[in-house]
């Protein structure tokens, strides 16, 4: 996005730095709108991106987190976009970077300071069981993408997710043994992002998926 500086004779700093977040939460719902209706790969890839590093807390300090100064309305259409692009985006390259921006924004919700100091309309309590539709839905894509998410999405949020341990080791015992590789690298992926968040304890009812993930690897 663009940063708005002050211009001599013109407008104060500011001025102008006000002027640049009105731009910039304008920016939010064009970004939205190319990221579903876009016909190039190139320009959506951009707006998941750029989606991701303006609606975070933990993006780069040049980038100004907008989220809490978009409009109830426009953070829940962010939210539902999210969700819907990432069902109907053929390119896998965008749709691992909608997942991507899924996961920042979920994980920057469910941050304790952020949940602190900001309650009622930043929280996302959908999150958690869209994934599991995802995974549950049967279609590979979406099985990947759930997995993609969770990978992420563990490191910000894992007390929410232990609390499903016998789920997602059935998750990933199901996902070792699909036939689509992708599924099976995604599972690897977030197997290891999972457990090595855990404590010790409570990784011990997992120890028994250590064979199935070295077979699955193997035969990659």
């Amino acid at each position: 996005f663009f940063f708005f500086q002050a211009e001599d004779g013109i407008r104060d700093a500011q001025e102008s730095r006000g002027l640049g977040d009105v731009y910039k939460r304008q920016g939010i719902a064009i970004l939205i709108n190319q990221l579903k209706g876009s016909q190039y790969a190139e320009v959506k890839q951009f707006c998941a991106i750029g989606l991701r590093k303006n609606i975070s807390t933990f993006s780069e300090k040049s980038y100004t987190n907008l989220w809490p100064k978009l409009q109830q309305q426009t953070q829940h259409l962010v939210k539902l976009s999210l969700i819907e692009a990432v069902q109907i985006e053929s390119s896998p390259r965008v749709r691992h970077l909608i997942c991507d921006a899924m996961s920042e924004l979920a994980g920057s919700l469910f941050n304790e300071e952020v949940a602190q100091q900001r309650r009622g309309p930043e929280a996302w309590p959908e999150i958690l069981p869209t994934i599991f539709q995802f995974y549950q839905s049967g279609q590979p894509t979406l099985i990947e993408s759930s997995l993609k998410i969770m990978t992420q999405l563990f490191g910000y949020a894992i007390n929410d997710f232990v609390k499903y341990s016998s789920d997602l080791h059935t998750i990933f015992a199901t996902s070792l043994t699909n036939a689509d590789d992708h599924i099976k690298v995604a599972a690897i992926e977030a197997f290891g992002s999972f457990v090595s968040i855990l404590e010790p304890k409570e990784c011990k009812p997992f120890e028994d998926l250590i064979s199935p993930i070295t077979v699955s690897y193997t035969h990659l």
